[in-house]
């Protein structure tokens, strides 16, 4: 099978970790990726606050420090530092009130969590579809949540309808 016919009509553009080249090899599966440049700033106007969209001249080894502080939200799943919740909250689950609540990101992020995603186009992802994150903003998202939602969290969840989906 060649690279063109496995590219197809999907677009593998959810997996920021692979880099530029067209092959590689993943949970086993040879996975075939084709670059396209053609994302405009109007794709990331809304994106999350992230550092990569900040400074792209970034030092790699600051992002070390950067990944021992990195939480998810328990509602969306949205990964961000514990700063960058403090400094703008959370991006899709502004009702939970994070900015400038170290206490409130404590409970409602969790560290514990498994697997990166990073989105860029969620409306026309299909990986985005199947996660249920083609209505968030475009950024880095976790996989699975290790951790049961805390009891507070689950009221609040309760009493706006929202069911999430859990590990266990």
């Amino acid at each position: 099978m060649s690279p063109n016919s496995t590219y197809a009509h999907a677009r593998f553009d959810v997996l920021g970790v692979l880099g530029s080249s067209t092959s590689h090899v993943w949970n086993g599966l040879t996975v075939y990726v084709k670059p396209h440049c053609h994302r405009t700033m109007s794709s990331l106007e809304h994106a999350a606050d992230v550092p990569a969209h900040k400074d792209v001249n970034r030092d790699p080894g600051d992002y070390v420090a950067l990944n021992k502080s990195l939480r998810a939200c328990f509602v969306c799943r949205l990964v961000k530092s514990e700063a960058q919740f403090v400094e703008s909250g959370c991006d899709n689950c502004k009702f939970l009130d994070l900015e400038g609540d170290r206490g409130r990101v404590a409970d409602y992020t969790t560290p514990n969590f498994s697997g990166l995603i990073s989105v860029m186009d969620p409306s026309s992802s299909w990986a985005t579809k199947w996660l249920h994150l083609s209505k968030y903003v475009p950024g880095c998202y976790t996989l699975m949540v290790n951790e049961d939602v805390p009891d507070s969290l689950q009221d609040i969840l309760e009493d706006r309808g929202i069911k999430i989906r859990t590990a266990h």
